[in-house]
């Protein structure tokens, strides 16, 4: 499940009746894979990187073409529509409460923001020119590193990985769901999800 950001495609269509979830997602089809996949590649012995590659090709080709397809307009209609009707806040609040899966709804979930300095800074009121692009540098004043979490402490996935490239580095947050993933277990998946990107990065 791809979440997006889809804000610019919302039309409001109740009229400001019912809260609005301007928010939309797809589904990459991706799979099935080799059990251990990801252990392998990240063995002395080396496995198959083109496994990663393909999976990478794969889901950019399907997100191109949900985008080319008008699929971020009919997303957000399908996702405003479900808030008009189905009362969408009531059935977060009851998958956050359930017993069965303690509100979370994936195994794993990974919010990437892409590169600081690509970002477009914020719009003034008012204020129609085009926006230029956020800077790391500001006089003498330098941002180094960002680190941010995505919020899911009521509902979401098991392990969360949010993540930000800033001068030229990833920096990753690995956030899971506490006290059902406690620190060591939380550490030897954030080792393992690093190891496996150095491998990648070098190979």
């Amino acid at each position: 499940l791809q979440s997006l950001d889809m804000r610019r495609f919302g039309a409001q269509l109740d009229k400001c009746d019912t809260v609005a979830c301007m928010a939309g997602s797809n589904d990459l089809m991706l799979g099935p894979l080799p059990d251990r996949s990801g252990e392998s590649i990240r063995s002395s012995s080396g496995g198959d990187e083109t496994l990663f590659w393909d999976l990478a090709q794969e889901g950019r080709d399907q997100t191109n073409q949900f985008v080319e397809s008008d699929g971020p307009v009919n997303a957000v209609r399908v996702f405003d529509f479900a808030m008009t009707i189905s009362d969408m806040n009531n059935l977060v609040d009851l998958t956050a409460k359930s017993k069965d899966s303690k509100g979370r709804a994936y195994s794993a979930g990974v919010s990437n923001n892409g590169v600081y300095d690509r970002q477009r800074a914020v719009r003034r009121e008012n204020d129609d020119e085009d926006r230029e692009s956020i800077q790391t540098k500001h006089g003498k004043y330098e941002v180094q590193d960002i680190y941010f979490g995505t919020p899911h402490s009521r509902s979401g996935c098991l392990y969360q990985v949010s993540t930000m490239t800033v001068n030229g580095s990833m920096k990753l947050t690995f956030h899971p769901a506490s006290p059902i993933v406690g620190e060591e277990t939380n550490s030897k998946f954030a080792d393992a999800f690093v190891d496996l990107l150095e491998k990648i990065a070098n190979a």
